[in-house]
Protein backbone atom coordinates (compact mmCIF):
# COMPACT_ATOMS: atom_id res chain seq x y z
CA UNK A 1 0.00 0.00 0.00
CA UNK A 2 1.20 3.48 -0.85
CA UNK A 3 -0.14 6.77 0.46
CA UNK A 4 0.88 10.04 -1.21
CA UNK A 5 0.35 13.28 0.65
CA UNK A 6 0.97 16.63 -0.99
CA UNK A 7 4.08 18.33 0.46
CA UNK A 8 2.09 21.33 1.66
CA UNK A 9 0.39 18.91 4.09
CA UNK A 10 3.58 17.25 5.33
CA UNK A 11 3.05 18.56 8.87
CA UNK A 12 0.08 16.15 9.02
CA UNK A 13 2.19 13.01 8.45
CA UNK A 14 2.38 11.90 12.09
CA UNK A 15 -1.37 12.26 12.65
CA UNK A 16 -2.20 10.65 9.31
CA UNK A 17 0.02 7.63 10.03
CA UNK A 18 -1.95 7.11 13.26
CA UNK A 19 -5.17 7.29 11.25
CA UNK A 20 -3.82 4.80 8.71
CA UNK A 21 -2.80 2.37 11.43
CA UNK A 22 -6.28 2.57 12.99
CA UNK A 23 -7.98 1.93 9.64
CA UNK A 24 -5.65 -0.57 7.95
CA UNK A 25 -3.67 -1.94 10.91
CA UNK A 26 -0.46 -1.20 9.01
CA UNK A 27 2.59 0.79 9.95
CA UNK A 28 3.52 3.41 7.38
CA UNK A 29 7.07 4.49 6.59
CA UNK A 30 7.81 7.99 5.31
CA UNK A 31 9.94 6.87 2.35
CA UNK A 32 10.67 9.80 0.06
CA UNK A 33 9.48 12.86 -1.85
CA UNK A 34 8.07 12.33 -5.34
CA UNK A 35 7.02 15.27 -7.53
CA UNK A 36 5.53 17.37 -4.75
CA UNK A 37 4.22 14.49 -2.64
CA UNK A 38 5.49 12.64 0.42
CA UNK A 39 5.33 8.91 -0.20
CA UNK A 40 4.35 6.72 2.72
CA UNK A 41 4.59 2.95 2.25
CA UNK A 42 3.07 0.24 4.36
CA UNK A 43 5.17 -2.33 6.13
CA UNK A 44 5.20 -4.73 4.33
CA UNK A 45 4.82 -2.68 1.16
CA UNK A 46 2.60 -5.25 -0.56
CA UNK A 47 0.21 -5.73 2.36
CA UNK A 48 -2.74 -4.18 0.49
CA UNK A 49 -3.35 -3.49 -3.20
CA UNK A 50 -4.21 0.17 -2.55
CA UNK A 51 -2.78 3.50 -3.73
CA UNK A 52 -4.11 6.65 -2.02
CA UNK A 53 -3.27 10.18 -3.14
CA UNK A 54 -4.29 13.32 -1.27
CA UNK A 55 -3.84 16.91 -2.33
CA UNK A 56 -5.02 19.89 -4.35
CA UNK A 57 -6.94 18.89 -7.46
CA UNK A 58 -4.51 20.29 -10.05
CA UNK A 59 -1.47 18.76 -8.32
CA UNK A 60 -3.17 15.36 -7.95
CA UNK A 61 -4.43 15.41 -11.54
CA UNK A 62 -0.98 16.30 -12.87
CA UNK A 63 0.72 13.59 -10.82
CA UNK A 64 -1.73 10.89 -11.87
CA UNK A 65 -1.67 11.83 -15.53
CA UNK A 66 2.13 11.82 -15.61
CA UNK A 67 2.72 8.74 -13.44
CA UNK A 68 -0.17 6.40 -14.21
CA UNK A 69 2.23 3.77 -15.56
CA UNK A 70 4.12 3.76 -12.23
CA UNK A 71 1.03 2.94 -10.19
CA UNK A 72 1.01 -0.84 -9.90
CA UNK A 73 -1.81 -1.03 -7.35
CA UNK A 74 -5.26 -2.01 -8.66
CA UNK A 75 -7.26 0.17 -6.26
CA UNK A 76 -6.62 3.91 -6.58
CA UNK A 77 -8.22 6.30 -4.10
CA UNK A 78 -8.19 10.04 -4.82
CA UNK A 79 -8.94 12.50 -2.03
CA UNK A 80 -8.99 15.96 -3.52
CA UNK A 81 -11.07 19.12 -3.47
CA UNK A 82 -12.32 18.73 -7.05
CA UNK A 83 -12.54 15.20 -8.41
CA UNK A 84 -14.20 15.98 -11.76
CA UNK A 85 -10.85 16.22 -13.56
CA UNK A 86 -9.90 12.70 -12.46
CA UNK A 87 -12.66 11.30 -14.68
CA UNK A 88 -10.74 12.56 -17.73
CA UNK A 89 -7.74 10.31 -17.07
CA UNK A 90 -7.73 6.95 -18.86
CA UNK A 91 -7.12 4.39 -16.13
CA UNK A 92 -6.46 0.90 -17.46
CA UNK A 93 -7.35 -2.10 -15.29
CA UNK A 94 -7.82 0.00 -12.15
CA UNK A 95 -10.63 0.48 -9.66
CA UNK A 96 -10.83 4.25 -9.18
CA UNK A 97 -12.44 5.77 -6.10
CA UNK A 98 -12.84 9.45 -5.29
CA UNK A 99 -13.81 11.23 -2.10
CA UNK A 100 -17.50 11.96 -1.63
CA UNK A 101 -18.33 15.38 -2.95
CA UNK A 102 -21.09 17.85 -3.60
CA UNK A 103 -21.25 18.92 -7.24
CA UNK A 104 -17.62 17.86 -7.74
CA UNK A 105 -16.23 19.58 -4.65
CA UNK A 106 -14.98 17.66 -1.59
CA UNK A 107 -15.30 19.48 1.70
CA UNK A 108 -12.81 19.12 4.53
CA UNK A 109 -14.02 19.26 8.10
CA UNK A 110 -12.02 20.58 11.01
CA UNK A 111 -10.33 17.38 12.13
CA UNK A 112 -9.96 18.42 15.76
CA UNK A 113 -13.77 18.35 16.07
CA UNK A 114 -13.62 14.61 15.30
CA UNK A 115 -10.46 13.75 17.23
CA UNK A 116 -8.00 14.04 14.33
CA UNK A 117 -5.01 16.34 13.95
CA UNK A 118 -5.65 17.14 10.29
CA UNK A 119 -8.54 18.34 8.10
CA UNK A 120 -10.69 15.31 7.28
CA UNK A 121 -13.21 14.49 4.56
CA UNK A 122 -16.50 12.66 4.97
CA UNK A 123 -15.05 9.71 3.05
CA UNK A 124 -12.14 9.46 5.47
CA UNK A 125 -14.55 9.62 8.41
CA UNK A 126 -16.66 6.87 6.85
CA UNK A 127 -13.55 4.77 6.28
CA UNK A 128 -12.46 5.26 9.89
CA UNK A 129 -15.87 4.50 11.38
CA UNK A 130 -16.75 1.49 9.19
CA UNK A 131 -17.36 -1.76 11.02
CA UNK A 132 -16.95 -3.94 7.92
CA UNK A 133 -14.04 -6.35 8.27
CA UNK A 134 -13.26 -6.45 4.55
CA UNK A 135 -11.30 -3.28 3.76
CA UNK A 136 -12.14 -3.37 0.04
CA UNK A 137 -15.89 -3.44 0.77
CA UNK A 138 -15.39 -0.61 3.24
CA UNK A 139 -13.63 1.46 0.57
CA UNK A 140 -16.57 0.94 -1.77
CA UNK A 141 -18.91 2.28 0.92
CA UNK A 142 -16.74 5.22 1.97
CA UNK A 143 -15.80 6.51 -1.50
CA UNK A 144 -17.45 7.02 -4.89
CA UNK A 145 -16.39 4.49 -7.51
CA UNK A 146 -15.85 5.90 -11.00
Amino acid sequence: MRYLLENRQKDEIVERTKFLYDVFKLYMLNKREDEGFRVLESLPSNALDIFIIIGHDKTVYSYLKKNMDKIHETNVIVISCNTDEIKKIQFKDKNIFVSKNIKGSTECRTGIDYGFGFPITDSELDLYNAKNKDIYSTIELAFLKL
